[in-house]
């Protein structure tokens, strides 16, 4: 080995080492799944309302939509599947009522599923008062 190539050694170690540290810095590691990063949200997540009046409400940042309210009788779901519904106050409450109004989706992982995830539900909420 000449004396020119002993003089690069120390430097092509150097620039392997970089090389392997900038790809851990590029690639990093995932620290948390994409199901615990998944978030479910309602628009608009809050709304008054008095009896009568409707408000549609959206969901976003999952898959399947099931919607459930915590009170049928102070309002009704146009629908309890989807992304979009509407909500219609059936109730006239002598002090301001709220309705809580959930959204679940649930990723559910096939048989045979070779990406070794589990199934997952995430909610998301809504609060709307009835005046």
């Amino acid at each position: 080995m000449t004396t020119q190539a002993k003089n690069y050694l120390p430097l092509l170690f150097i620039t392997s080492i970089a090389i392997v540290m900038a790809s851990f810095v590029i690639v990093g590691c995932e620290t948390e799944s994409a199901s615990a990063q998944a978030r479910i949200r309602i628009t608009p997540d809050t709304a008054a309302i008095k009896v009568g009046e409707s408000i549609v409400l959206t969901a976003s940042g999952g898959y399947e939509y099931h919607w459930s309210i915590s009170n049928d009788t102070w309002g009704i779901l146009s629908t309890r599947e989807g992304e979009r519904v509407t909500y219609k106050s059936l109730a006239t409450p002598s002090t301001n009522a709220v309705q809580l109004i959930t959204v679940t989706s649930v990723i559910e992982n096939s048989p045979g599923d070779a990406t070794n995830t589990s199934s997952y539900a995430r909610t998301g909420n809504a609060y709307i008062t009835h005046k």
